[in-house]
């Protein structure tokens, strides 16, 4: 079964059921209060044809339509995404994404800029049936999932080993109460571990290793969605008992 996190896909709270304007910082940021910091802005409007739904579009700054989507109950916690169409940014559609009670239903395509079909996979009830792939030039190519996720040199076994030598519990202060810390940083889409940040904090001499533990990971394999390599966001829970 595929599990698809589409990079395009933020959510957000609402409070107001009329249009909503939301602006977007960058990558991972969420919103933004100020405008000038924003990569992105959001509108939110009820759909006049159908009670309890709602239509979702994303723009770029420029004003070109980054994302749209149909979402029943969308203020609910258990709202539905209907369906979701993104964009280039030049305005031509990426991906055409169906669902039925929250999960993929039917065709799922993706296409090249140019207009030409780069995936068809089929979903039913959220479970992965069959996929086609094609290059820029129509012709098929071996299936590849959309979404591939990041992977530490060697695997998640090898990232626990370099965790444990290289983080030394005995500089963790004794008589500490602290028994984990975590530190959340981006995988970029050339490997590179960057923007280390403590999510969960120790004492400073803890929290500065685990920043370095992390700083000086080695280049991971970058998480890849549709074919392209894709910048991520990931949390690293450290042990310290």
């Amino acid at each position: 079964m595929q599990k698809l996190v589409l990079f395009l896909l933020l959510t957000c709270s609402l409070c107001a059921h009329s249009q909503d304007t939301i602006y977007l910082g960058e990558f991972g940021s969420g919103i933004v209060k100020n405008k000038s910091q924003a990569t992105k802005y959001r509108i939110v409007t009820p759909d006049p044809s159908e009670k309890d739904v709602y239509e979702e579009r994303t723009f770029y700054m420029n004003d070109t339509l980054s994302m749209y989507r149909s979402v029943y109950k969308y203020y609910k916690k258990k709202k539905q995404v209907r369906i979701q169409k993104s964009y280039y940014k030049s305005g031509k559609i990426h991906l055409l994404i169906p669902y039925h009670q929250g999960k993929n239903h039917g065709d799922f395509i993706s296409y090249w800029e140019s207009g030409k079909l780069k995936r068809k996979d089929l979903f039913k009830n959220g479970k992965f049936v069959e996929g086609t792939c094609w290059d820029e030039e129509g012709v098929e190519v071996p299936f590849y999932r959309f979404e591939i996720n990041p992977v530490f040199p060697g695997g998640l076994e090898a990232m626990h080993k370099y965790v444990k030598d290289n983080f030394d519990v005995s500089k963790v202060p004794e008589g500490s109460i602290f028994t984990k810390v975590q530190v959340s940083f981006y995988i970029d889409t050339d490997g590179s571990v960057i923007d280390a940040k403590m999510r969960k904090t120790a004492d400073p001499m803890t929290n500065y290793q685990a920043i370095k533990l992390v700083m000086d990971m080695p280049k991971w394999s970058p998480a890849m969605q549709d074919g392209n390599p894709v910048k991520v966001k990931r949390t690293l829970p450290i042990a310290l008992k």
